[in-house]
């Protein structure tokens, strides 16, 4: 080989291996996005179901019914916690935002989110809205049913604060009666 073919065969590979280390990088930042994405909906979505496991008449009684409702407590998942039972979980309130279309609260519920127990490991940083609506229809065919929104915002660790991401989550919770009984 002459010094020539050489060169040109080191050219190409260094072309080459610039193109894959850019396209392995970007890669990387983009399954970590997605690693934070999938922790926002997956946290929305428990966030939901406990607010489901409250059942109608409770919604109804507790939530729905007094002039100032008392936040949802919800258990989030923080592997820090070693103390709290259930272990690595905490207590996070969340106030209803809109009741039947009436603004209740103007904020946004902040929290942030330890993915990892190594307490030096990013947050990631999200906030709520909950919106809490009843069909109060009760007769005919029509069954009660109440409609819970959850509006939610993540943004990536490290950032600005300024790349809100967002989503929401819709769910009805209907009236069900068991005998004379509303559950």
């Amino acid at each position: 080989m002459t010094l020539v073919e050489v060169m040109v065969a080191t050219a190409i590979f260094t072309i080459l291996a610039t193109g894959l280390t850019a396209a392995y990088i970007q890669n990387m930042r983009m399954a970590k996005a997605q690693a934070y994405r999938t922790q926002a909906i997956n946290t929305a979505m428990t966030v939901l179901e406990q607010l489901r496991a409250n059942g109608y008449s409770d919604l109804r009684t507790n939530f729905h019914a007094p002039p100032s409702p008392p936040p949802f407590v919800i258990k989030l998942l923080d592997p820090s916690q070693t103390t709290i039972e259930p272990t690595g979980y905490r207590d996070f309130e969340l106030p209803i935002n809109v009741r039947d279309g009436a603004e209740l609260t103007d904020t946004w519920t902040e929290t942030a989110l330890q993915i990892e127990a190594a307490d030096s490991a990013p947050r990631l940083p999200m906030r709520f809205w909950l919106t809490l609506d009843r069909d109060a229809a009760e007769t005919g065919d029509i069954h009660a049913v109440f409609q819970l929104t959850l509006f939610y915002q993540w943004s990536t660790p490290g950032s600005n604060g300024a790349d809100w991401k967002t989503g929401n989550l819709r769910m009805a919770v209907p009236k069900l009666t068991v005998g004379t009984t509303d559950i």
